[in-house]
């Protein structure tokens, strides 16, 4: 049933963060806020090794995902954006990232397809090679999402607005 499945909770959950948001004036200080938005993030990690240590799967669905990653992930964006809203300024680079989050998850499969079939050329099998290639393929993603957003989607936002 579609009102009851955990992917409809999930998005429920965001979008009572988003009214709790903007009705309630929360007075606790940034400092607590960041605390407890880290320990989500802990509570978050714990629990999704903890699950493939049990259940040797991969990825938790269903319920276990809600569990697992979805009310520390409202947790820690609630606190993280209370806290920005109480004064605390997040560092600059990282807005840049959340202005080009767009781009960057429209070309971030493709990226990582292509240059890690260039990879699959030069690779051994070992986990070094995952070690090495993770951060360069996560620096790879970001670099080719912020060509795409400054090339492609910031232009057509200007053209879409000129003709709206």
């Amino acid at each position: 049933m579609l009102i009851s499945h955990p992917l409809t909770i999930e998005f429920i959950a965001g979008c009572l963060l988003a009214i709790m948001y903007f009705k309630k004036d929360v007075k606790i200080r940034s400092e607590i806020l960041l605390i407890i938005a880290g320990l989500g993030l802990a509570a978050s990690v714990y629990g999704f090794l903890c699950y493939q240590n049990i259940t040797g799967s991969i990825a938790p669905l269903g319920w276990w995902r809600v569990t697992i990653l979805g009310i520390p992930a409202t947790l820690t964006v609630y606190c993280l954006t209370i806290a920005e809203r109480n004064g605390w300024v997040i560092h600059r680079s990282i807005i840049q990232v959340g202005d080009a989050s767009y781009s960057i998850y429209l070309s971030h499969l493709l990226t990582i397809s292509a240059f890690g079939r260039i990879w699959n050329l030069f690779s051994i099998d070992d986990v070094l090679d995952n070690i090495i290639m993770i951060p360069i393929l996560w620096l790879l993603v970001l670099v080719v999402g912020f060509l795409s957003y400054w090339f492609v989607e910031k232009p057509f936002l200007k053209l879409s607005r000129r003709i709206a």
